[in-house]
């Protein structure tokens, strides 16, 4: 797994810029981090694999809550542990509200940074919650910090790092598409393998 540090001198030698002389290593975190908001972007509308991960709670009899991961991006969906092949419904507020008798452990909302059911369970209860992880972009301004998603992307991100500072004197919308378009390819082509079903767009959010 490679270091921020790591991949930053591999941009700079894309750059043949060693000596630091054009760019600064906080210019080229900014690309990383952008490339990094743009993989998981890509990776969670194409489904992909190496952005999803999972977490079990017990919920203890009465109770309703429980914190989210720190690395919780999106959900995809709860499931049941007690009652193999049980999932649990995700409401919105109107359903949640009107909600009168539930069954236990039978709805679920993700409120503010909590996992809460409905139906609260009256003995011990294990559920799965399996979802999108994101990345602190925080953790990427610490040369020693670690890249995400072990390391996967790291190859795509120094390339896309590079082009970036390649073309950022002609910053139109135009390079920016291209860009984004080459960077979902690569990732799609680099790891679309690994998911069942991978949502193939036609360009960039479209």
């Amino acid at each position: 797994m490679s270091k921020v540090a790591e991949v930053i001198d591999n941009i700079r030698q894309e750059l043949s810029d060693e000596q630091s002389t054009r760019w600064s290593d906080a210019q080229l975190i900014r690309f990383i981090q952008q490339a990094v908001t743009r993989s998981q972007h890509v990776g969670r509308r194409n489904n992909l694999q190496f952005l999803k991960d999972k977490e079990d709670f017990v919920f203890l009899a009465g109770e309703s809550s429980k914190p989210l991961p720190n690395d919780f991006m999106v959900d995809i969906g709860v499931w049941n542990l007690g009652l193999p092949g049980t999932s649990l419904a995700k409401v919105d507020e109107e359903t949640w509200e009107n909600s009168t008798s539930p069954n236990e452990a039978s709805q679920y909302m993700i409120e503010g940074a909590n996992l809460v059911i409905q139906g609260v369970p009256t003995a011990d209860t294990t559920l799965r919650l399996r979802f999108f992880k994101g990345c602190s972009l925080a953790s990427l301004l610490l040369d020693a910090a670690d890249m995400p998603w072990s390391g996967q992307l790291d190859s795509i991100i120094e390339g896309y790092a590079a082009l970036r500072a390649r073309n950022v004197d002609r910053d139109s919308t135009q390079a920016d598409f291209e860009l984004l378009q080459d960077l979902e390819n690569n990732i799609l082509n680099t790891l679309g393998s690994q998911s069942v079903n991978v949502v193939r767009s036609r360009g960039w959010l479209i």
